[in-house]
């Protein structure tokens, strides 16, 4: 509906900036593993050839913006490590349409994506555009074969965006469903999240905010449901290079009442930006423990570096509240203008408690790339990867590749 009614607006109005793209992608990669699943013992290569086509479109207008990003893969796979066979694997979407008139705002979207698990990274597949990592909720249990599909709609209605005061509502539902997993431990599950959103502007720099926030987790088999209730109050005051703010807030769960207290610090610097927070978090009947986060970006002269630093209170698949630890840097350096070099590690520690069940993920990677043509790339890489359970043996696989890549755009 959204596409058949912004686009032969947006035909109709030449004259307002933005217009309609269409962006199409084409990949073709030949990899080796000697470890896929990273499993303890190892059972043996992998040879991998993946095909993957992908769409976007990007439509815009004064007031409305509307992206859809799909993309699929043809997968052919061999070796004692893997089972076998010629398939098309890993489809998706995301759309995302919003209206803004200035004062009021609507935004909704949807998402959709199905993987095999044999083929799934958590540390890279779940990397946001701007290179932020966000853990999965079933980190953890990402292990040996089956399938998993992730699918999400949310939305969010805001009024009074620049008045002195402002109402934002929130409202989403997240589910995750397993089948033909070797893992009891997948099993399906969906989140329903809502808020409320109030911020009170107290002078010209100075911002005042109360969230309120309630959802609800249900898991088969059994269909146990289990309730989250939350609230946030927070200041946030504007300075000459960025922000600094500050919150306090409790979630109330069937385990008892979770405090939280943490400040932060947004700068734009000369040549990237940095976002630093550091804060408390005491669960109940628990220890204090503590929580923070760092997010440098730096542009040089023909590359960039950047790191990510967080550690934080997340959700599990199971519900269960743990607390998590992210590290990854990245680096890319233009060698010439046809050549060019990246690096990147990234780790990951999930419940870091004591009681036996942390699991550490590291993953290690260099590629080098080569522009062949204008529209077209060549790449060699080369990735380590490291799943060490406090509760049992550790994995590790290391895998080469070469990828041949190209994308183009138009404007209908």
């Amino acid at each position: 509906m959204l596409v058949a009614t912004t686009i032969p607006a947006l035909a109709q109005s030449p004259s307002v900036p933005g217009g309609v793209t269409m962006t199409f992608g084409f990949s073709q990669r030949l990899e080796f593993d000697d470890n896929l699943q990273l499993a303890a013992p190892s059972p043996g290569s992998s040879y991998l050839s993946t095909t993957r086509l992908t769409f976007g479109l990007q439509s815009e207008t004064a007031t409305q913006k509307l992206s859809l990003n799909t993309g699929t893969a043809l997968r052919w796979s061999g070796g004692s490590g893997v089972a076998g066979d010629v398939k098309i694997d890993d489809p998706q979407f995301d759309l995302r349409y919003s209206i803004d008139v200035g004062s009021s705002s609507l935004s909704v979207g949807a998402n959709y994506r199905r993987s095999d698990l044999q083929f799934l990274r958590p540390l890279t597949d779940f990397t946001l555009p701007d290179g932020t990592i966000v853990l999965p909720p079933d980190l953890n249990d990402l292990f040996g074969t089956g399938f998993r599909t992730d699918y999400g709609v949310n939305g969010a209605l805001s009024w009074g965006a620049n008045g002195p005061l402002g109402i934002t509502l929130n409202l989403g539902l997240q589910g995750l469903t397993y089948d033909q997993v070797t893992n009891p431990a997948l099993t399906d599950n969906t989140r329903i999240n809502s808020g409320v959103l109030v911020r009170m502007r107290l002078n010209d720099v100075t911002d005042a905010t109360a969230n309120l926030t309630f959802s609800r987790f249900e898991q088969d088999p059994g269909l146990s449901r289990a309730y989250t209730r939350g609230i946030a109050l927070g200041l946030t005051r504007s300075l000459v290079n960025g922000t600094l703010g500050a919150t306090v807030g409790t979630s109330n769960t069937s385990a008892g009442t979770r405090l939280n207290f943490d400040v932060n610090r947004v700068m734009t610097l000369p040549s990237g930006s940095l976002t630093a927070g550091l804060g408390i978090t005491k669960p109940a009947g628990g220890n204090y423990g503590m929580t923070g986060r760092l997010n440098w970006q730096h542009a040089l002269p023909n590359g960039a570096i950047s790191a990510q630093v967080s550690r934080g209170v997340t959700v599990t698949n199971a519900n269960t509240e743990q607390l998590s630890t992210v590290v990854a840097l990245k680096y890319n350096q233009a060698l010439n203008p046809r050549d060019g070099l990246s690096l990147d590690v990234t780790y990951s520690l999930s419940d870091p408690s004591g009681t036996g069940n942390n699991i550490a993920n590291t993953s290690i990677g260099a590629a080098y790339s080569r522009a062949l043509t204008p529209d077209w790339n060549m790449s060699f890489g080369y990735t380590m990867r490291m799943r060490d359970p406090e509760a049992s043996a550790g994995a590790q696989s290391n895998s080469v590749y070469v990828g041949l890549q190209r994308s183009f755009s138009i404007r209908p």
